[in-house]
């Protein structure tokens, strides 16, 4: 496994999947940055015989303010990282699996689950963009055995909704929002994750899944 990021501490991540048995390697990444993505992409490549599955998952919270007070900068950084960071990512990986010239014989490459995340209502903005791109690319490369997925979360206790989940005027409101009555855990979006990687979702593309205790439930 291959961990791109721009905060140092996914080392620890990386060694995680080492003390599980596997080999984790850490690159430093901008996800804003083209040619960092295309550098992350090359070094799952070349460490490890090829890409067989990307998760782009890079995500940041603008300010929690009213649209009319929002800034400029707020809005540009905030579509940077989380539409125009999951479009430079699914290019620099979809360069790596489609192969135009490759004979009809030839095996499909493995099925990636591109699965960028999305977020509270702050964040609606580039999470759109997100699912437009979804099946633009699940259409687009499919003959070439190429999947492509989003999934749509709600509330997930993180390090990044911790300040919410720890502020007794804010806990009640967002944890409020979930039928279940509380945040999901990482592992909980991991299994779909891994679900939609597996040969169990072979057929699964081009989809926006709902991991959100039934939130978005009609």
């Amino acid at each position: 496994m291959v961990i791109g990021d721009v905060d140092d501490r996914a080392t620890e991540t990386a060694e995680l999947v080492r003390q599980a048995g596997a080999d984790g390697r850490f690159v430093r990444t901008a996800v804003t940055v083209a040619a960092e993505m295309d550098n992350l992409v090359r070094t799952a490549v070349e460490t490890f015989g090829g890409l067989h599955v990307a998760f782009d998952n890079a995500g940041i919270f603008p300010p929690t303010v009213p649209l009319l007070k929002q800034s400029e900068d707020d809005f540009d950084r905030v579509v940077a990282v989380d539409l125009t960071g999951v479009f430079l990512a699914m290019r620099a990986e979809l360069a790596t699996w489609y192969k135009p010239a490759a004979a009809p014989s030839s095996t499909p490459p493995p099925s990636p689950a591109s699965s960028p995340t999305t977020g509270l209502r702050p964040a609606s903005r580039p999470k759109h963009g997100v699912i437009g791109l979804t099946p633009a690319a699940a259409m687009g490369y499919a003959t070439a055995g190429i999947r492509a997925n989003a999934l749509a979360h709600g509330l997930v206790a993180t390090s990044m909704t911790r300040g919410w989940l720890d502020d007794p005027e804010m806990h009640d409101s967002v944890v409020g929002a979930s039928p279940m009555g509380r945040p999901a855990e990482p592992e909980e979006i991991a299994g779909m994750v891994m679900f939609l990687a597996s040969p169990l979702a072979s057929i699964v593309n081009g989809g926006v899944d709902p991991v959100d205790a039934g939130q978005t439930a009609p």
